[in-house]
This record gives C-alpha cells, structure tokens and sequence, in this order.
C-alpha cells in the first residue's frame, strides 16, 4: 500500500479546514479576544510572507546569492581580491 496521494491530502485539508471553522463559528459565538487574537496571528503571517518574498527578490536584482565571506572580503569580492593579489 502506497498511502495517501499528496495532492488528494492538501485538497482535503483546504476544504475540511474551513468547513471546520464555519461549524465551530455557527455552534459557538467566538469571544472578541479570540477574533482579535486570530486577526494579529493572521497579519503577521500575511507580513512575514510579505517579507520574505520583497527580501528574496531583493537579494535576486542585487545578485547578492553567493553568501561566502573571507575575514578581509566584502560581498562579491573573490579571495584573491581581498588579499591584495589580483
């Protein structure tokens, strides 16, 4: 038996985790707190997201994707530039 398809797995989720939800919200009226809470939770993540895509684009237009640093190099210089033997 192989498991269960990755694809079929993230589908399930998607569905069930707002139908999930919904019951819950319709059962039970969610606090202010609890909204409040969810609401920051989902900002930062919608931010952290935010950055993290602005960041790597920005790291891509500065060719800044070799992280290799020698005690004298600055980004983009070569070993034997930093010492003074090019």
């Amino acid at each position: 038996m192989r498991g269960i398809d990755p694809v079929l797995l993230i589908v399930v989720i998607s569905v069930l985790g707002p139908v999930i939800g919904s019951v819950l919200g319709v059962l039970k009226k969610p606090s202010l707190n609890l909204v409040s809470n969810m609401l920051s939770f989902a900002a930062g993540v919608m931010l952290a997201i935010s950055f993290m895509v602005t960041g790597s684009n920005a790291f891509f237009q500065c060719n800044i994707n070799d992280f290799e640093f020698t005690q004298n190099a600055l980004p983009g210089q070569s070993d034997a530039r930093a010492s003074g033997l090019s």
